[in-house]
């Protein structure tokens, strides 16, 4: 089989399938033919032919491991239908129970994999953590201990997992020259130390605009870093993403913050260009990761859809596209891309992600919000209204999220019925979600999560509905608290520009300008503040002068850009 694995490599499953086939036909109840049989199936991601193989490969032996994994990788990531999953775990369980029962690298290897493509299903990582447990009475290491800290991380528990992080980095004895399986040479619990910290200080940082003291990177604790200072090649994207962490704790721009993220995910897809689809893609790839890199990417998107795509929109995009194009029965991660796509104005493609979300796992509600707010946009109001009734059918707690409120209150002002939109977005603002100081007790993650932008899209609009009213004044007392509450966080620069937009249509031309002029050219608005300042300039102020010093500092500004992608960019 050691030509057939070049095939793999070299990417030419043509030559790998010709091989299998005649091998198959030569020796039929030859096991390892017919997992090279599914594996090529797999990489081509041919559902039909990897249920054929897949049913082929049982009839020699029902307690093959690998391909009750590839079975159940194709269930998760590739189809994304998980009627069967219960089943696979127990056929999983019970093979490993009676062959791989000793084998704690095997045990790690099989929860990481899990833990990375699973992380959105809880009974998958129940599983995970069940083999990690098991691994655990057997040989007590850090790196076990680190991967449970992993999934308490997934979890919700974060003060736990920080402690069970610490435990392994006080017992790290794990020599150097070990390679566990060759998949698991990241010690990475200095990372997972670091994203507890983060995690833990999350709510803080946002509502101060500060964080404590973080810890800095230290070759001498840290087994990433070499003797001379040097992160292993194995984690530069976890370094790089946890640094970028560790600029947004210390308030640094979001150009600084965005381009650790971007380094990190620049790593991860170069790593993986050259890995064919299959176990070590998603073990390499990571979707767990990848799913918290775009989380915090979302924290310096739009709050409003644009049609010029922002930088942390692009790397969205791009992670996203790529992740999709390979595993397209990653529910959460189809969501999250259709929510770019919307942010982008692109409402068609994501209208057609979204309805794929709620045909393969209706208790998405947030799938079913979003496509409510595609059709306020479309003007389709009975199909709003039915989008939202299906949500709440799907899952109750969707009466406590703040876009259902927002997008009923849109229902309204459709209608113009100002008064009990603004009454609906009121009661928006006392959901226990809402309050600022809130914090989850429960230990365990809650899978209907509400983020910063769903917050304040409450805020924007109530401002909007006091507006339409001529309540000015309680609109800019609003606006106001909005200020306030996310003082120092991405969604601040953003609010900055609504901000502009009420002192304007009070009239109070000079106030707005005075705000634009406090935008500096290291915040993420400042091109779209000068752009703005120009147009008062033009529109209000009737100065041609100042309008012209606008554009021509511009004007400079993107010369100078072009001249050094020039020179950066070679012959």
């Amino acid at each position: 089989m050691n030509p057939g694995n070049f095939c793999i490599l070299a990417h030419n499953v043509a030559n790998m399938e010709l091989m299998v086939k005649a091998l198959l036909e030569k020796y039929p109840n030859f096991l390892p033919g017919h997992i090279e049989a599914a594996r090529c199936a797999l990489t081509t991601r041919n559902i039909e032919n990897l249920n054929e193989r897949l049913q082929n490969g049982n009839l020699v032996t029902n307690h093959c491991f690998l391909l009750h994994i590839i079975e159940l990788v194709k269930i998760v990531v590739v189809h994304g239908d998980l009627s069967d999953i219960n089943s696979i775990l127990n056929d999983i369980n019970d093979t490993v129970a009676s062959s791989e029962n000793d084998n704690t690298h095997f045990q790690l290897y099989l929860a990481q994999l899990l833990s990375r493509c699973g992380f959105e299903h809880q009974n998958i990582l129940q599983f995970a953590r069940k083999l990690l447990d098991r691994a655990l009475a057997i040989e007590r290491r850090s790196m076990f201990l680190v991967e449970k800290s992993k999934l308490l991380l997934l979890d919700g528990d974060h003060k736990q997992a920080k402690t069970m992080a610490m435990t392994a980095l006080e017992i790290d004895h794990d020599p150097s020259d070990d390679v566990l399986l060759a998949h698991s040479r990241e010690k990475c619990w200095f990372y997972i130390v670091l994203g507890c910290q983060m995690l833990l200080g999350r709510r803080k940082t946002h509502r101060s605009g500060r964080a404590g003291p973080v810890r800095p990177v230290s070759k001498h604790r840290n087994p990433e870093v070499d003797g001379d200072g040097l992160i292993l090649p194995d984690s530069l994207q976890y370094f790089h993403f946890y640094q970028a962490l560790i600029d947004r704790a210390q308030s640094k721009s979001a150009d600084v913050v965005l381009t650790g993220i971007r380094n990190a995910s620049d790593i991860l897809l170069s790593t993986v260009q050259s890995i064919p689809f299959g176990l070590e893609y998603l073990h390499s790839f990571n979707p767990a990761f990848v799913n918290e890199m775009v989380t915090v990417l979302f924290d310096y998107a739009p709050l409003v859809p644009t049609k010029i795509p922002t930088i942390a929109l692009r790397d969205i995009i791009r992670l996203l596209t790529t992740i999709h194009d390979t595993c397209p029965g990653l529910t959460r991660l189809t969501y999250l891309l259709a929510k770019a796509k919307y942010l982008l104005e692109e409402v068609d493609e994501s209208q057609r992600l979204l309805i794929k979300c709620t045909e393969r796992s209706p208790s998405v509600a947030e799938a079913y919000l979003l496509l409510a707010q595609i059709a306020l946009k479309k003007d389709q109001l009975e199909k709003a209204d039915k989008y939202l009734d299906e949500g709440l059918s799907n899952n109750f707690q969707v009466r406590e999220h703040p876009l259902f409120h927002v997008t009923k209150a849109r229902l309204m002002k459709q209608s113009n019925q100002l008064e009990p939109a603004l009454a609906q977005l009121n009661m928006a603002r006392q959901l226990a979600v809402m309050k600022e100081n809130s914090k989850q007790e429960r230990k365990k993650r809650d899978r209907f999560e509400s983020t910063e932008s769903d917050k304040i899209a409450v805020y924007l609009e109530a401002i909007d509905c006091l507006q339409r009213l001529r309540k000015y004044t309680e609109a800019d007392n609003l606006m106001k608290e909005a200020m306030a509450r996310w003082q120092g966080t991405p969604e601040e620069h953003q609010l900055v520009m609504l901000n502009v937009e009420i002192r304007l249509q009070k009239g109070s031309v000079d106030d707005a300008l005075k705000i634009l002029q406090n935008v500096q050219p290291h915040d993420p608005n400042y091109q779209e503040a000068r752009i703005r300042m120009a147009k008062v300039y033009l529109e209000d102020k009737k100065d041609k002068r100042q309008f012209a010093i606008c554009y021509r500092c511009r004007i400079k500004q993107i010369f100078w850009c072009y001249i050094v992608l020039q020179a950066n960019s070679g012959p």
